[in-house]
């Protein structure tokens, strides 16, 4: 990730987190996953863990009104509380990839001030659909605080906030859990103003990893509520990690249903006439491997061999798809992928597979960079959805930011 440019950068302040007391649940009982990855079954899951799990507050059965009232309730009951002053929560995420391989990622939880995108401090990569964020901003109205991280990358090229988050973390975790991956994720409270932290994000800009609904509803929330730098919604909650440690970020395959059989058998030619390079595989993640740094992509069939078409230019592969087979074959422009029900997004490929069927096929891509990511970020190139799946996902329901009792 090279430096970016920029005349100024993130705003950064610690904050007074409401999170769970416990002296009254388990932690391991109340936390979950982000919102949009979370399956009813998932769901139904998680909520008979605990009346406390967070996806009754993040995904209320009964509507925004009811995560309100139980937000309140929990709150009057001692199961939540504000803390004393104002902290910065650093956090550290011990996990296992895909390739077997242990890893550690760490970061820390703070609030960062709102930008507009047009002002290349907090930089978008994706596009957005836009029916998560009307669905966040009713949550958000209702309850008046946000309960899911934004999960942003930052760059601190000297180390400074990892030396200042560093000696938090010799001390016991505050929160210390193990979630349903085998992610171990652990929280420490940093009291002050922590000034080194703060330079070190004036320095940068925010990539946004995962959660655009999340900053796009709190963007939202801030322009219809007027909120100004100096007010609660000019805010928002964000885990934060240093381009500089270790990222994992995976692919998102696509599952395209829609397609004329006969569209399926001639692929191969029409992906030629476009001045692909096309190849018959049997083996697609090895032969999407060996590409190189070209863009490239895969695409299952059914009953027919696997065809490998791969550009000219590096790129990404996720763009490449959009551009040779989604827009003009699949009549998917990127507006309608915004919206479409003829996508599944799935993290596997032998996943991907089993799901090609009579009018269906699978697009198997790789990920991105962090490089070509930031790239497309600073020229303002949003990327298709599902581009990117950093790994492993933050966690809610270690802390809370109210909004109405910010201090």
């Amino acid at each position: 990730m090279g430096e970016p440019v920029t005349v100024s950068g993130a705003r950064l302040r610690p904050f007074r987190a409401l999170h769970f007391d416990g002296n009254h649940v388990a932690f391991a009982d109340v936390v979950a996953p982000p919102f949009d990855v979370i399956s009813p079954e998932l769901r139904a899951r998680l909520a008979a863990r605990s009346p406390h799990n967070v996806v009754h507050l993040i995904l209320p059965e009964e509507g925004c009104d009811d995560a309100r009232d139980r937000l309140c309730a929990w709150r009057a009951a001692g199961v939540l509380r504000l803390d004393d002053e104002p902290c910065v929560y650093a956090v550290e995420q011990e996990y296992e990839g895909p390739d077997g391989v242990r890893r550690t990622r760490r970061g820390l939880i703070a609030l960062v001030g709102i930008e507009p995108y047009d002002q290349r401090i907090v930089l978008p990569h994706e596009r957005t659909r836009i029916e998560p964020i009307e669905d966040r901003l009713a949550l958000l109205r209702a309850t008046r605080a946000q309960l899911s991280p934004v999960f942003g990358v930052y760059r601190d090229p000297d180390g400074a906030a990892e030396a200042a988050l560093a000696g938090s973390r010799r001390g016991v975790a505050e929160i210390d859990v193990t979630d349903d991956d085998g992610t171990r994720h652990r929280l420490w409270r940093l009291p002050g103003d922590n000034e080194t932290i703060a330079a070190a994000l004036a320095r940068s800009t925010v990539l946004i990893a995962d959660g655009h609904h999340r900053y796009g509803t709190a963007l939202r929330y801030a322009e219809e509520t007027g909120a100004g730098p100096h007010d609660p919604a000019g805010w928002v909650l964000m885990y934060l990690s240093s381009a500089d440690d270790e990222l994992s970020i995976y692919p998102t395959h696509r599952v395209v249903s829609g397609i004329p059989t006969t569209v399926i058998a001639d692929l191969g030619g029409t992906f030629a006439r476009a001045g692909l390079t096309v190849t018959e595989v049997t083996d697609a993640e090895e032969s999407l491997a060996g590409v190189g740094d070209r863009a490239a992509f895969v695409v299952l069939r059914p009953g027919l061999p696997a065809l490998l078409a791969s550009s000219s230019a590096p790129g990404i592969d996720a763009v490449l798809c959009q551009e040779a087979f989604l827009t003009p074959i699949a009549s998917l422009d990127p507006a309608a992928v915004a919206s479409t029900d003829r996508i599944r997004y799935v993290q596997r490929a032998d996943e991907a597979q089993a799901l090609v069927a009579a009018d269906t096929v699978a697009v198997l891509v790789r990920a991105p960079t962090i490089a070509q990511i930031e790239a497309a970020a600073l020229e303002g190139r949003a990327m298709p959805p599902k581009t990117t799946y950093f790994f492993p996902k933050t966690v809610d329901g270690f802390v809370f930011y109210d909004l109405a009792d910010c201090r």
